[in-house]
Protein backbone atom coordinates (compact mmCIF):
# COMPACT_ATOMS: atom_id res chain seq x y z
CA UNK A 1 0.00 0.00 0.00
CA UNK A 2 2.61 2.16 0.70
CA UNK A 3 3.15 2.76 -3.53
CA UNK A 4 -0.02 4.15 -3.68
CA UNK A 5 0.70 7.14 -1.41
CA UNK A 6 1.92 10.16 -2.22
CA UNK A 7 0.87 13.98 -2.72
CA UNK A 8 -2.91 13.92 -3.84
CA UNK A 9 -3.03 10.54 -4.29
CA UNK A 10 -4.16 7.87 -1.97
CA UNK A 11 -6.24 4.62 -1.68
CA UNK A 12 -9.50 3.71 0.16
CA UNK A 13 -10.75 0.42 1.48
CA UNK A 14 -14.93 -0.44 1.71
CA UNK A 15 -15.07 -2.66 4.73
CA UNK A 16 -18.67 -4.49 5.09
CA UNK A 17 -20.57 -7.73 6.19
CA UNK A 18 -22.26 -7.45 2.41
CA UNK A 19 -21.04 -10.29 0.54
CA UNK A 20 -19.67 -9.49 -2.92
CA UNK A 21 -20.88 -10.25 -6.07
CA UNK A 22 -20.45 -9.12 -10.07
CA UNK A 23 -21.89 -5.26 -9.53
CA UNK A 24 -18.82 -4.69 -7.97
CA UNK A 25 -16.10 -5.72 -10.39
CA UNK A 26 -14.47 -3.41 -11.87
CA UNK A 27 -15.94 -3.59 -15.14
CA UNK A 28 -18.71 -2.10 -13.95
CA UNK A 29 -17.39 1.03 -12.08
CA UNK A 30 -16.10 3.48 -15.34
CA UNK A 31 -15.51 7.29 -15.52
CA UNK A 32 -16.40 9.51 -19.24
CA UNK A 33 -13.52 11.78 -20.27
CA UNK A 34 -14.08 15.21 -18.92
CA UNK A 35 -17.03 16.87 -19.47
CA UNK A 36 -18.86 20.48 -19.20
CA UNK A 37 -22.62 20.28 -18.24
CA UNK A 38 -24.35 23.52 -18.34
CA UNK A 39 -21.93 25.10 -16.29
CA UNK A 40 -20.80 22.67 -14.56
CA UNK A 41 -17.15 21.41 -15.30
CA UNK A 42 -16.30 18.00 -14.68
CA UNK A 43 -12.39 17.92 -15.09
CA UNK A 44 -12.05 14.40 -14.12
CA UNK A 45 -14.81 13.11 -15.81
CA UNK A 46 -17.83 11.77 -14.21
CA UNK A 47 -18.69 8.42 -12.68
CA UNK A 48 -21.00 5.60 -14.05
CA UNK A 49 -21.96 2.14 -12.68
CA UNK A 50 -24.78 -0.45 -13.41
CA UNK A 51 -27.18 -0.41 -10.05
CA UNK A 52 -27.54 -4.24 -10.35
CA UNK A 53 -30.49 -6.31 -9.87
CA UNK A 54 -33.26 -6.04 -6.71
CA UNK A 55 -31.75 -8.76 -4.42
CA UNK A 56 -28.31 -8.05 -5.97
CA UNK A 57 -26.79 -4.67 -6.33
CA UNK A 58 -23.62 -2.19 -6.50
CA UNK A 59 -22.09 -2.53 -3.04
CA UNK A 60 -23.83 0.56 -0.58
CA UNK A 61 -20.99 1.19 0.98
CA UNK A 62 -18.77 1.92 -2.59
CA UNK A 63 -22.24 3.72 -3.23
CA UNK A 64 -22.31 6.14 -0.22
CA UNK A 65 -18.50 6.82 -0.58
CA UNK A 66 -18.83 7.72 -4.45
CA UNK A 67 -22.18 9.88 -3.65
CA UNK A 68 -19.81 11.83 -1.11
CA UNK A 69 -17.31 12.94 -4.17
CA UNK A 70 -18.30 16.00 -5.39
CA UNK A 71 -15.91 16.00 -8.65
CA UNK A 72 -17.22 13.04 -10.65
CA UNK A 73 -20.90 13.40 -9.70
CA UNK A 74 -21.48 9.42 -10.01
CA UNK A 75 -24.80 8.06 -11.93
CA UNK A 76 -26.38 4.84 -12.15
CA UNK A 77 -27.16 2.70 -15.51
CA UNK A 78 -29.58 0.03 -15.83
CA UNK A 79 -27.19 -2.69 -16.75
CA UNK A 80 -29.95 -5.45 -15.09
CA UNK A 81 -31.01 -6.75 -18.31
CA UNK A 82 -27.49 -8.04 -19.11
CA UNK A 83 -26.84 -11.97 -17.55
CA UNK A 84 -23.29 -10.24 -16.56
CA UNK A 85 -24.45 -6.54 -15.85
CA UNK A 86 -21.45 -4.71 -16.52
CA UNK A 87 -21.34 -1.03 -17.52
CA UNK A 88 -18.13 -2.01 -20.09
CA UNK A 89 -20.46 -4.89 -21.86
CA UNK A 90 -22.34 -1.83 -23.83
CA UNK A 91 -20.08 1.57 -23.42
CA UNK A 92 -16.95 2.78 -24.28
CA UNK A 93 -15.09 5.76 -24.39
CA UNK A 94 -12.29 6.83 -27.65
CA UNK A 95 -9.61 9.51 -28.43
CA UNK A 96 -10.87 11.71 -31.40
CA UNK A 97 -9.24 14.28 -32.96
CA UNK A 98 -12.43 16.03 -34.68
CA UNK A 99 -14.38 18.04 -32.48
CA UNK A 100 -14.51 16.75 -28.80
CA UNK A 101 -11.68 15.33 -28.11
CA UNK A 102 -13.60 11.98 -27.16
CA UNK A 103 -16.55 9.80 -28.78
CA UNK A 104 -18.71 7.49 -26.84
CA UNK A 105 -19.52 4.09 -28.15
CA UNK A 106 -22.30 2.09 -27.33
CA UNK A 107 -23.82 -1.40 -28.37
CA UNK A 108 -26.90 -0.70 -31.07
CA UNK A 109 -28.49 -4.12 -31.78
CA UNK A 110 -30.25 -1.73 -34.63
CA UNK A 111 -26.88 -1.48 -36.31
CA UNK A 112 -26.20 -5.21 -36.58
CA UNK A 113 -29.42 -5.78 -37.84
CA UNK A 114 -29.24 -3.11 -40.62
CA UNK A 115 -25.77 -4.26 -41.96
CA UNK A 116 -27.27 -7.85 -42.09
CA UNK A 117 -30.49 -6.78 -43.82
CA UNK A 118 -28.27 -4.99 -45.89
CA UNK A 119 -26.18 -8.02 -46.51
CA UNK A 120 -29.23 -10.00 -47.49
CA UNK A 121 -30.81 -7.29 -50.08
CA UNK A 122 -28.04 -7.57 -52.02
CA UNK A 123 -28.11 -11.17 -52.64
CA UNK A 124 -25.66 -11.96 -49.64
CA UNK A 125 -28.25 -14.12 -47.09
CA UNK A 126 -26.03 -17.38 -47.20
CA UNK A 127 -22.93 -15.99 -46.07
CA UNK A 128 -22.38 -17.70 -42.42
CA UNK A 129 -21.82 -16.45 -38.94
CA UNK A 130 -20.15 -18.06 -36.30
CA UNK A 131 -18.81 -20.25 -39.40
CA UNK A 132 -16.85 -23.57 -38.56
CA UNK A 133 -18.64 -23.47 -34.94
CA UNK A 134 -20.93 -27.03 -34.95
CA UNK A 135 -20.71 -27.77 -30.70
CA UNK A 136 -23.87 -29.19 -29.71
CA UNK A 137 -23.10 -28.09 -26.67
CA UNK A 138 -24.02 -24.65 -26.86
CA UNK A 139 -26.86 -23.86 -29.79
CA UNK A 140 -26.82 -20.47 -30.10
CA UNK A 141 -23.25 -20.27 -31.34
CA UNK A 142 -23.56 -22.77 -33.85
CA UNK A 143 -22.32 -21.90 -37.62
CA UNK A 144 -25.69 -20.35 -39.19
CA UNK A 145 -26.32 -17.78 -42.46
CA UNK A 146 -27.74 -14.60 -42.53
CA UNK A 147 -30.77 -15.61 -44.00
CA UNK A 148 -31.00 -17.89 -40.71
CA UNK A 149 -30.37 -14.91 -38.06
CA UNK A 150 -32.22 -12.58 -39.61
CA UNK A 151 -35.55 -15.50 -39.97
CA UNK A 152 -35.04 -16.04 -36.12
CA UNK A 153 -38.11 -14.52 -34.98
CA UNK A 154 -37.30 -14.72 -31.31
CA UNK A 155 -33.80 -13.95 -31.80
CA UNK A 156 -34.91 -10.05 -33.38
CA UNK A 157 -37.58 -9.67 -30.72
CA UNK A 158 -35.20 -10.21 -28.35
CA UNK A 159 -32.72 -7.66 -29.52
CA UNK A 160 -35.42 -5.07 -30.35
CA UNK A 161 -36.52 -5.16 -26.62
CA UNK A 162 -32.42 -4.61 -25.94
CA UNK A 163 -32.40 -1.79 -28.51
CA UNK A 164 -35.41 0.05 -26.75
CA UNK A 165 -32.89 -0.25 -23.43
CA UNK A 166 -30.05 0.97 -24.99
CA UNK A 167 -32.09 3.90 -26.46
CA UNK A 168 -32.62 5.07 -23.03
CA UNK A 169 -29.16 4.65 -21.99
CA UNK A 170 -28.60 6.76 -24.79
CA UNK A 171 -30.66 9.58 -23.63
CA UNK A 172 -29.18 9.10 -20.34
CA UNK A 173 -25.71 9.48 -21.14
CA UNK A 174 -26.61 12.71 -23.33
CA UNK A 175 -27.86 14.11 -20.26
CA UNK A 176 -25.57 13.16 -18.09
CA UNK A 177 -22.72 14.47 -19.89
CA UNK A 178 -23.68 16.63 -21.97
CA UNK A 179 -23.44 14.70 -25.33
CA UNK A 180 -25.59 15.10 -28.48
CA UNK A 181 -25.96 12.33 -30.92
CA UNK A 182 -22.58 12.87 -33.27
CA UNK A 183 -20.61 12.35 -29.89
CA UNK A 184 -21.72 8.96 -30.12
CA UNK A 185 -20.76 5.75 -32.67
CA UNK A 186 -22.88 2.81 -32.37
CA UNK A 187 -21.03 -0.33 -32.60
CA UNK A 188 -22.79 -3.04 -34.33
CA UNK A 189 -24.24 -6.03 -31.45
CA UNK A 190 -26.53 -8.65 -31.30
CA UNK A 191 -27.13 -10.21 -28.18
CA UNK A 192 -29.26 -13.64 -27.05
CA UNK A 193 -31.33 -15.02 -24.39
CA UNK A 194 -28.92 -16.68 -21.30
CA UNK A 195 -29.45 -20.12 -21.18
CA UNK A 196 -30.98 -20.89 -17.67
CA UNK A 197 -31.30 -16.80 -17.07
CA UNK A 198 -34.46 -16.29 -18.06
CA UNK A 199 -34.69 -12.20 -18.76
CA UNK A 200 -30.89 -11.56 -19.10
CA UNK A 201 -28.57 -11.56 -22.10
CA UNK A 202 -25.69 -12.10 -22.85
CA UNK A 203 -23.75 -10.88 -26.24
CA UNK A 204 -24.25 -13.55 -29.29
CA UNK A 205 -21.13 -11.81 -31.84
CA UNK A 206 -18.25 -10.69 -29.83
CA UNK A 207 -18.47 -7.08 -28.01
CA UNK A 208 -16.51 -4.95 -29.76
CA UNK A 209 -17.59 -1.66 -27.73
CA UNK A 210 -16.03 -3.93 -24.48
CA UNK A 211 -12.17 -3.53 -26.29
CA UNK A 212 -8.85 -1.85 -25.17
CA UNK A 213 -8.04 1.33 -26.30
CA UNK A 214 -4.87 1.77 -27.22
CA UNK A 215 -3.28 5.24 -27.32
CA UNK A 216 -1.14 7.25 -29.04
CA UNK A 217 -2.96 5.98 -32.66
CA UNK A 218 -4.43 8.65 -35.25
CA UNK A 219 -8.08 8.44 -34.01
CA UNK A 220 -10.70 10.38 -36.34
CA UNK A 221 -14.38 10.52 -36.53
Amino acid sequence: KNELLGPDYGFVRITTAIRENTFDSHGNLEVSPPVIVGSKEYKLGRIYYGKGRPTTKFNINMKTFLNAQQVQKPFEVDTDWLAVGHVDEIISFIPSNRGRNFRMLLASPDEAIRILTNLKNSGNGSLTLFTGKTDPGYAPFQQRTVDQILGDAALITENTTCQTKLNAIQAQFQTELGLNAGDIIKIPSLFIAEPGLPGFVSALIPGMVNMLVITGANFAN
